[in-house]
């Protein structure tokens, strides 16, 4: 058991991680619930965009690990990119889809049949 002048040495010695703990049990959350909410954008988008090809985007599969055409961030907490091309998208993207990919850096739906109007949504996202 150690003496009692001991205690408060290991006490201060043990103060300076003290804020990262509180950093790491403050943050983590909010990333999870960002990629939660990126997750909810793309399946709104797949849920309203009719497409050719299957995409595998659910619930149940990581999103940045199986899912086609996602880019995450390294850490994997944001979806960077979304690549698309020639997946047989048809109709119009709707708003509040897409436009919640606030971390997104890289956008390409090439070689499908969307028409329609941009949602104003898109352009004003702050990395792309």
């Amino acid at each position: 058991m150690p003496h009692a002048e001991q205690l408060p040495m290991k006490l201060c010695s043990a103060f300076p991680l003290l804020p990262s703990i509180f950093v790491i049990v403050t943050l983590l959350p909010l990333a999870l619930a960002d990629l939660n909410s990126d997750k909810q954008a793309l399946l709104s988008f797949a849920a309203a965009v009719p497409h050719g090809r299957k995409l595998n985007w659910n619930l149940t599969t990581p999103i940045c690990t199986s899912w086609v055409g996602i880019t995450c961030t390294l850490d994997g907490t944001r979806v960077l990119a979304l690549r698309l091309p020639g997946v047989g998208l048809t109709g119009p993207i709707p708003t509040n889809s897409l436009g919640k990919l606030d971390a997104l850096r890289n956008l390409s739906l090439r070689s499908n049949l969307l028409n329609g109007i941009l949602p104003s949504d898109i352009p004003s996202l702050p990395s792309l």
